[in-house]
């Protein structure tokens, strides 16, 4: 008597333990190759200890106000000199270091989530819902940037919160046409067509076996737009449509600083300085985790 054999869920098992790490050993292990990589992980990871760490490592009050240290130049006692209402610039670095990168890493998570799950019903349904959601992306993706963001902040009112809305409408579209074209690609593999026909849902077919296949470009677009979130917020701050005083943000300490550059130089040099390293750093990781993750475009 022959056994009919049950239906195989072709590719859609979870991948055992054992090859899953090695897939991620298999990525550190390219990923130190990156020379310029490892240095952009190492100028983030300092920026990210000294977020976390700035009130165990700011030597003052970053909000303190002393009127008799008003524009000291960087000494033993002020590192980065104090600006104009007399605060230690060392200190509002270190925690507008807080700001920017909370503002970074919280919009670009948002986005990216929003941007995944529109690009990801898009690309699998096809048809009408395609049409629709993808010419709303369009229309978001037409408007400037800068502009676009300016016009959200100065509707809801300049703060931190509004700001990031700002800047996550501004950088879902683009994860959601990426997201749907690698859906469009992945949703005609044997894999798909097997979980079709042992009965398996769309929402599993979706979140569970086309997601994790198109992981690594959501990745990597995610490590990129980091450097792009902080340019984003500090420019805003600088226009005092972000955080607001007296809480201490790169952008506008940039903008407090400007009106002293003859003067006192260092509190512009050193918020400059702070955004330069944060934004370099994190597009030299992005740069190392896109050549990492994509076998055509490493420097063997």
């Amino acid at each position: 008597m022959t056994t009919t054999p049950a239906p195989i869920d072709i590719g859609l098992r979870e991948l055992p333990r054992r090859a899953r790490r090695t897939g991620i050993l298999g990525f550190l292990m390219t990923f130190r190759r990156q020379k310029l990589g490892m240095v952009g992980a190492a100028m983030l990871s300092l920026t990210v200890i000294a977020a976390i760490a700035a009130p165990l490592i700011a030597p003052y009050d970053p909000d303190k106000i002393n009127p008799i240290l008003v524009l000291r130049g960087p000494s033993a006692e002020h590192w980065f000199g104090t600006d104009s209402l007399g605060r230690d610039v060392f200190s509002r670095v270190l925690f507008g270091a807080r700001v920017s990168l909370y503002s970074g890493l919280i919009v670009v998570s948002v986005s990216m989530v929003i941007g995944t799950v529109i690009g990801l019903v898009a690309g699998y349904f096809g048809g009408l819902v395609d049409s629709i959601l993808m010419r709303a992306m369009d229309a978001l993706l037409a408007f400037p940037g800068l502009v676009f963001a300016l016009a959200v902040t100065a509707a809801l009112g300049p703060s931190l919160t509004n700001a990031m809305i700002a800047i996550a409408i501004l950088s879902f579209p683009g994860a959601a046409r990426l997201v749907r074209g690698e859906t469009l690609s992945l949703r005609e593999r044997d894999f798909v067509t097997a979980g079709r026909v042992v009965g398996a849902s769309p929402v599993r077919i979706v979140f569970r076996h086309i997601l994790p296949n198109a992981m690594a470009p959501i990745i990597v677009l995610a490590s990129l737009r980091v450097g792009g979130a902080i340019l984003v917020e500090t420019g805003l701050s600088f226009l005092g449509l972000g955080v607001q005083p007296p809480t201490s943000s790169w952008g506008s300490m940039v903008n407090d600083g400007s009106r002293f550059l003859e003067r006192a130089p260092w509190i512009s040099m050193t918020s400059g300085g702070a955004i330069f390293l944060a934004v370099l750093g994190a597009n030299l990781l992005g740069d190392a985790v896109r050549d990492t993750l994509d076998p055509r475009l490493r420097n063997e």
